[in-house]
């Protein structure tokens, strides 16, 4: 190659440095990161350009036909990355540079280039032979990487950690195979093993902005509210991408925290910029009940189940606001539809444990997987018997005691609810009381 490119130890020096952070692709890499080493590979790119002097890429062109493997293997990358960028119609380029693939043996580097490049072969084409790649050289661990998203694809969770953990541990500075192993444990909901591996890719790449998204995630649902607040802010400082989820986990992080106002400020940023997503829609709602804001909290609640049916949450936290502003219908009709809400989500999580006894995880993990769904279980059910003792609540202060008492009789049943339950028992009997001597 040193005759056909311009500056040949710059340019390899390039694709190195990109390497380290993700095989092939710019994905993965920060804009700020990436910036200096791709610019020289945009040098090559440039050449492509209407009027520019395209000698160095049809010298390795020819060089590629001619039996060069180097160069047959660069040119097929390079005409595979242009188009990740933008499209040749949009940049009124010539036709792409063919390289004769029938003149060259496929040797490993090209059959690699080719299972991740080629669109028109078989997913399963492609990773067969990544797998065969992976075999013939343990060494190969991009291959590894590549493998494991396959696997993603196809919703194998255990698989795909496997590939990203060998790809991972066999080339340790690759950004892109740690983060994608602690996104597919955030999956499996491995939480403290999705952060360390989160973690391990930012101090290799601090600016990785999914990094640090996925991160600000993994920590809330660890319940480290204090440091997941710190990605989320730091992204919020970077600006551009992610800006609306950024401002939403920051803002569950200081609602947690019990920082209204800051959390109040981030979550109206997030509204802002994504103004009909439900979830945001609840957690605007949760930081308006508890700043009082009595109106705007239903309305953001009202948004929140109208976009997600199953938001059990949001049907609960109606049903109280409506109650604190005396609209007992509503309020009663809000609480029936969170314990119906509830229920639905109890057989989805039988359905789930289902699936967790009969998978491949390790009986550690089947194990930690099964005693997250009983804490959920033992959630729903709670919240089951506060919806019915809301609606119980409703139907007294309409004066509608017998339904009043049979929805009481759903949330006895909790003893950490007995005393409210006694104490609402009692009122109703003395409100009954009144009626008759009145």
């Amino acid at each position: 190659l040193a005759t056909s490119l311009p500056d040949p130890t710059r340019v390899a020096s390039a694709y190195l440095s990109i390497s380290t952070r993700l095989p092939v692709a710019f994905e993965g890499v920060s804009v700020e990161a990436a910036a200096s080493a791709s610019r020289l590979v945009h040098e090559l790119m440039a050449m492509r350009e209407p009027g520019a002097d395209a000698t160095p890429l049809l010298l390795l062109q020819a060089r590629a036909a001619a039996g060069d493997r180097a160069a047959q293997a660069l040119v097929e990358r390079f005409e595979c990355d242009i188009p990740r960028a933008v499209s040749r119609e949009q940049r009124g380029q010539p036709p792409p540079l063919e390289t004769p693939k029938t003149l060259i043996g496929i040797t490993p580097l090209l059959a690699f280039t080719r299972a991740t490049c080629d669109r028109q072969s078989e997913v399963v084409e492609r990773a067969n032979t990544l797998e065969r790649l992976a075999q013939e050289e343990p060494r190969f661990h991009e291959a590894r990487y590549f493998l494991g998203r396959f696997y993603l694809g196809q919703k194998k969770l255990v698989s795909a950690e496997r590939e990203f953990l060998a790809s991972a541990n066999g080339f340790p500075q690759m950004t892109a195979a740690w983060a994608m192993l602690g996104s597919t444990r955030m999956m499996i909901e491995d939480y403290d093993a999705a952060s360390a591996d989160l973690a391990r890719a930012l101090s290799l790449e601090p600016d990785q902005r999914s990094v640090l998204l996925t991160q600000a995630k993994a920590l809330n649902f660890l319940g480290r509210y204090e440091e997941a607040a710190v990605p989320a802010a730091k992204l919020i400082e970077m600006g551009v991408w992610f800006l609306a989820d950024a401002n939403y986990w920051l803002a569950f992080s200081e609602l947690q925290l019990g920082r209204l106002q800051d959390a109040d400020i981030h979550v109206r940023e997030a509204k802002r910029m994504n103004s009909n997503d439900g979830g945001t829609a609840r957690l605007s709602g949760l930081v308006a009940f508890r700043l009082d804001q009595l109106d705007r909290a239903r309305t953001e609640f009202e948004l929140a189940v109208s976009r997600n049916d199953l938001d059990c949450e949001a049907r609960i936290q109606l049903g109280a606001v409506h109650g604190r502003q005396e609209h007992y219908e509503g309020s009663v009709a809000a609480f029936v539809q969170a314990r119906q809400c509830y229920a639905r989500t109890l057989e989805s999580i039988d359905r789930r444990r289902a699936e967790i006894e009969t998978s491949s995880l390790t009986d550690t993990r089947k194990q930690t997987a099964l005693g997250r769904l009983a804490q959920q279980v033992d959630h729903s059910r709670r919240s089951e018997a506060v919806a019915s003792l809301g609606a119980a609540e409703g139907e007294a202060q309409r004066g509608a005691f017998d339904a009043a008492l049979a929805h009481l009789a759903d949330a006895e049943a909790r003893s950490d609810l007995s005393s409210r339950v006694a104490e609402l028992r009692a009122r109703i009997a003395l409100m009954r009381a009144r009626r008759v001597r009145s």
